[in-house]
């Protein structure tokens, strides 16, 4: 058949054929005859790459539900210490030409576990192969790089083992973790329930017997204010603890921790100001407290070439994102005798840790801690930075010495609400103390019930720390959210057994943390209905509404409540202008005129910080710095010129 024949036909046998002849020609082409050369393979392009094999993740550790992490007894020691990057985040510890920075893995002294037991050492784990060096990872688009280190899952098990730790460790046991106890919440409903059930059988008697219980309140703080000015002014004619700086260079070592996040504006600054310090560096270690995940403050950081006594501690990640927790870590960082805090926008002054060292060598053994003053370098700057510098006139230079420690007097210092910055405390009763709450957003008012109850008192120090008031509204009232929220959570937690906290603190230190965190916070959030009853009042008097008003106001009542608010009143004013002349803030005088409307603002923040409290009880509301960087660079001049005001 010929060729012809088979392609123009449409049978059977021609399109079987075809087929064999098809796998005839394949099996040429892939199947080449015995001593044929074996043809090259297809180019490499069309082949795809081999995958290499995808990594396991770690094993999951099921955790239970609202698992209860067990309670850690006091004398635990702190974990292992793993090694933390510097700043420049290169794991040799040095960075941009400076002197290699103290490594943040140094073993620190040996803490013994208990008495005669064995005592525990913090060691590094090996370092692994290598220089050092872990590749760089951009962290953004046409922004420089910087060092990351690759986590292992035995890495990742670590951090989240501390992180658990410093979430359970010291103070964060039985401290501010737990809002209300149930024993609290029992009480609080109950009265809740009888306050309603009389409110619904007899309204007229249960409003009369609310508004006297409330001028009370109003005529014990009022009365407590004035025994505060007198025992103030009666402080201010001995001599201030710390007048006389130490001398020479044979000082204990002291440790200056600084919380930092999202600071780097600041951070160029503030170490500026820290080089400032009169204090032997040998004998002075500075730790930048900064969290691995705040990458600015990290960069400006490693940028910035570092003095051999000042190096960075970046923070693992972890809960509750608070500045006690910070602090906590900090302090198992820390090898000095002594610790103070400072915040990122502080100045202090430059003989600040001999005048401490000097009062530490004079004072009684059972003052552990020394509080500085505080005042603000931007005072001008707003009307809310006036007021804001009024109020600090009057707590830290008249209201503070009468708190504080009294030569002969073993009754003060008990209970002084410390601040969150130039707090200098000993190493070793912040440990035994178990450290700062971490779930408390005012962890210094936490740590001064804590000293008290532990019978150790507070002292105020002849030196003066300048800060940034806050200058706009918004923020103002966020960090005085936090506070009055903090103030809520502390007199919550040391309230749970109040006779256990009577017979620790004393009849006076009692009163005084009734007067100054409860009463204090409780008038913040009564205040404005009692300036809507009064505004009703006056407006309404001669009707309906006005004479139910003043049938709530019997003669026995309506008397004491009109001297209350006059006399109180009067008394605010007065030690507000007071405190402004007798200390020289003269400029702040005229200013405390409004300062009814800077109590608005405090309530308006109060009853923000009780909602924040029920809604987000561990938000840290941060506080934004830099908003007056002219005034914050003259402010290192203020060291050289204006000497602690003499009373």
């Amino acid at each position: 058949m010929d060729a012809s024949g088979d392609i123009g036909s449409g049978g059977m046998s021609t399109r079987f054929g075809s087929r064999q002849r098809a796998r005839r020609r394949a099996a040429t082409l892939h199947e080449p005859a015995a001593g044929a050369p074996v043809p090259p393979p297809p180019p490499a392009q069309l082949q795809p790459p081999a995958l290499p094999a995808r990594p396991m993740p770690p094993p999951r550790i099921p955790l239970r539900a609202n698992r209860a992490i067990p309670p850690i007894p006091n004398t635990i020691a702190p974990p292992p210490r793993i090694p933390l990057r510097n700043g420049n985040g290169n794991g040799n510890g040095s960075g941009n030409g400076a002197a290699p920075h103290a490594s943040v893995s140094v073993a620190s002294p040996r803490i013994p576990l208990r008495p005669g037991g064995a005592s525990y050492a913090h060691t590094a784990p090996p370092a692994r192969p290598g220089n050092g060096m872990h590749p760089k990872i951009p962290l953004r688009e046409g922004e420089r790089t910087r060092p990351r280190p690759s986590l292992t899952p035995a890495d990742g098990l670590l951090a989240r083992l501390l992180s658990e730790h410093w979430a359970s460790w010291g103070a964060a046991r039985d401290g501010a973790r737990v809002v209300i106890t149930k024993a609290q919440g029992s009480t609080l409903a109950v009265l809740a329930l009888v306050c309603a059930t009389l409110l619904v059988t007899h309204p007229h008697a249960a409003l009369i017997a609310g508004l006297g219980l409330i001028t009370a309140l109003y005529f014990t703080t009022g009365l407590h204010k004035i025994w505060l000015l007198v025992r103030g002014e009666r402080a201010l004619g001995r001599e201030a603890v710390g007048s006389v700086p130490a001398a020479g260079d044979d000082l204990p070592l002291y440790t200056v921790l600084v919380p930092l996040y999202r600071e780097e504006r600041m951070l160029p600054l503030l170490i500026e100001r820290l080089k400032l310090m009169d204090y032997p560096p040998t004998r002075l270690e500075i730790l930048l407290l900064i969290s691995a995940d705040d990458e600015g403050t990290l960069r400006a950081a490693g940028a910035y070439t570092l003095p051999s006594h000042i190096r960075v501690v970046t923070l693992p990640p972890g809960h509750p994102r608070t500045k006690p927790r910070s602090l906590n870590i900090g302090l198992h960082e820390a090898h000095g005798e002594y610790i103070v805090i400072f915040d990122a926008e502080d100045q202090p002054e430059h003989l600040q840790l001999r005048r401490a060292v000097a009062a530490f060598r004079t004072l009684p053994p059972d003052v552990a801690c020394l509080q500085g003053r505080l005042t603000f370098y931007n005072q001008r700057q707003s009307l809310l930075t006036r007021l804001f510098s009024a109020e600090f006139a009057l707590w830290y230079n008249q209201l503070l010495p009468g708190l504080t420690h009294a030569e002969g007097d073993r009754r003060s210092g008990i209970f002084v609400p410390l601040s969150g910055t130039s707090l200098h405390l000993p190493t070793a009763t912040v440990r035994e103390l178990g450290g700062w709450d971490p779930f408390n957003v005012t962890e210094d008012i936490d740590l001064s019930v804590r000293l008290g109850r532990k019978g150790l008192r507070v002292a105020a120090l002849d030196s003066t720390t300048w800060e940034e008031a806050v200058p706009k509204l918004v923020p103002w009232l966020r960090q005085r959210s936090r506070w009055v929220k903090g103030w809520l959570q502390t007199y919550l937690v040391h309230m749970r057994h109040p006779l256990v906290l009577w017979k620790q603190l004393g009849l006076r230190g009692f009163a005084d943390f009734q007067m100054l965190v409860g009463g204090s916070s409780f008038l913040l959030l009564i205040n404005p209905l009692m300036w809507l009853l009064t505004t009703l009042y006056v407006t309404t008097r001669g009707t309906h509404i006005g004479n139910y008003i003043e049938t709530l106001l019997p003669p026995g009542l309506f008397y004491p409540a009109l001297i209350t608010m006059l006399a109180g009143n009067f008394i605010f004013f007065y030690s507000s202008m007071y405190a402004c002349v007798r200390h020289n803030f003269n400029s702040l005088t005229r200013y405390t005129l409004l300062t009814p409307v800077y109590w608005m603002l405090m309530s308006v923040s109060a009853w923000v910080g009780l909602v924040n409290l029920v809604l987000r009880p561990f938000h840290w509301a941060k506080t934004e710095h830099g908003s007056s960087l002219s005034a914050m660079r003259d402010a290192p001049a203020l060291t050289a010129g204006a000497r602690n005001r003499r009373r």
